[in-house]
């Protein structure tokens, strides 16, 4: 007999086997082959939709779940963990967390413990339970965050931040464009690492650089003898730009500073490191990692002094250097900026060419459990006069970001006794302010 529902689908004996029915395969995915379904589809009358968010909360099975939070002062969706059974609920800075009244997405005959929508103090996770008709009951540990990342606002990645004067500028990657196609560079500034004014466009490849037309990233400047120098990335080449003002604009020197690499792969993500005698290393690569003294005139170098570095381990991109007590600490991107699981590894080294180069490991990577994914491409700074340092890094955008939809956060790097660097910890709530002049005199 054949077996059919609405004239959707038709399905005659000896199409299924395997003692399988015909629901083990109504609605399969259509990317994978069906080795038992041999009929045709004749009609997508009664087919043609997924189910409902709340169908799907509804089946069985799913009725001691939660799907959603309603929260007014929340900043971003809820971060729901269903296999850990948590819920993290990112608030607006500003939030009194000891009161808070979320209500939750369970299915329609299921109660939530204690009341939905009541009243309740989350500055410790609270616990709740999920009660279904059918007596079922799963427990539920909900914490609230207040979120105040990310530092800079839209899609941004790869920040480099710097200090010059008594200011900060994060320089970046304008982010969200496919195929990481942007074209234009842009600064930040801050006196205190929080609150940062957005300057206009330094550097447009489009008027500005003869050279490349697009895939503007990853930048870096410094300053020298009272100029600002700031190197770039354009179409998988690496340039140089001089200005007079740490906010630009910026000139292009008119040619690519590395237009290939010695040994292959893409000549990107440059970083410099000026050493404490004064002379200035230029890093970059892609796959292969390089670095060279750069000349006095900061936009040339002899070709023979690149240095391959090796036995990185892991390494992909974006490499950084800083120095602390005389040890030089190198970190950079392992695996792809595309992945959830983008991270940063580091190691020592007795020279800005790392002699004596040991690895240490990773010291930044994802927590799902607060909806951070992607952690990488960053840049260290350190306060001046003080052992306070801060790491700037992207993540994907919080919701729903990917590879090319970014956001760039700041959090603390710290230290231990013997001068290894200790696991970042990424964090929604982000850094406090650093107290300046102007906010002691406040005071």
């Amino acid at each position: 007999a054949e077996v059919a529902h609405n004239d959707a689908v038709t399905l005659r004996p000896g199409d299924i086997g395997g003692g399988r029915t015909a629901a083990d395969h109504l609605g399969r995915s259509l990317y994978a082959g069906d080795k038992y379904f041999k009929g045709s589809m004749r009609s997508f009358s009664l087919w043609n939709r997924a189910l409902s968010a709340d169908e799907v909360r509804d089946l069985p099975g799913n009725q001691t779940e939660i799907t959603s939070v309603d929260l007014d002062s929340l900043k971003v969706p809820a971060v729901i963990d269903s296999a850990a059974g948590s819920v993290l609920l990112p608030v607006k800075p500003g939030t009194d967390v000891r009161r808070l009244a979320p209500r939750f997405g369970v299915a329609g005959t299921s109660r939530v413990e204690p009341a939905d929508g009541s009243v309740h103090d989350f500055s410790s996770p609270v616990t709740y339970r999920v009660r279904a008709a059918d007596h079922s009951v799963r427990t539920w540990t909900v914490r609230a965050e207040v979120m105040g990342s990310p530092s800079l606002p839209g899609y941004n990645a790869d920040p480099n931040i710097v200090r010059f004067g008594d200011t900060y500028y994060i320089y970046a990657t304008s982010d969200g464009y496919p195929g990481w196609s942007g074209s234009t560079f842009r600064t930040w500034s801050s006196k205190d690492l929080v609150h940062w004014t957005e300057h206009p466009v330094i550097l447009d490849l489009g008027p500005d650089v003869t050279w490349a037309d697009s895939r503007a990233w990853a930048p870096t400047a410094v300053e020298k003898n009272g100029k600002y120098y700031f190197y770039f990335c354009a179409d998988a080449k690496i340039g140089v730009a001089v200005s007079d003002k740490p906010a630009g604009p910026f000139v292009d020197s008119g040619k690519p500073l590395i237009a290939a690499n010695p040994d292959g792969g893409q000549a990107i993500d440059p970083a410099v490191f000026t050493d404490d005698d004064g002379q200035s290393y230029l890093y970059w690569g892609n796959g292969n990692a390089y670095v060279v003294p750069l000349n006095p005139d900061m936009t040339s170098y002899d070709p023979a002094k690149i240095k391959r570095l090796t036995g990185l381990d892991g390494f992909r991109e974006g490499l950084f250097m800083h120095k602390r007590n005389g040890v030089y600490y190198l970190s950079w991107s392992i695996d792809d900026t595309r992945s959830e699981d983008y991270r940063v590894g580091y190691a020592t080294g007795t020279s800005p060419f790392m002699d004596g180069l040991r690895n240490h490991g990773v010291i930044l990577s994802k927590d799902p459990s607060l909806g951070i994914l992607g952690t990488g491409h960053h840049s260290v700074i350190q306060v001046p006069g003080t052992d306070d340092w801060y790491i700037a890094y992207h993540r994907f955008a919080i919701p729903g970001g990917d590879g090319t939809h970014r956001e760039v956060t700041i959090d603390r790097l710290r230290y231990t006794s013997d001068g290894l660097i200790q696991k970042v910890v990424p964090t929604l709530a982000g850094i406090q302010p650093l107290r300046t002049e102007a906010t002691t005199a406040s005071h």
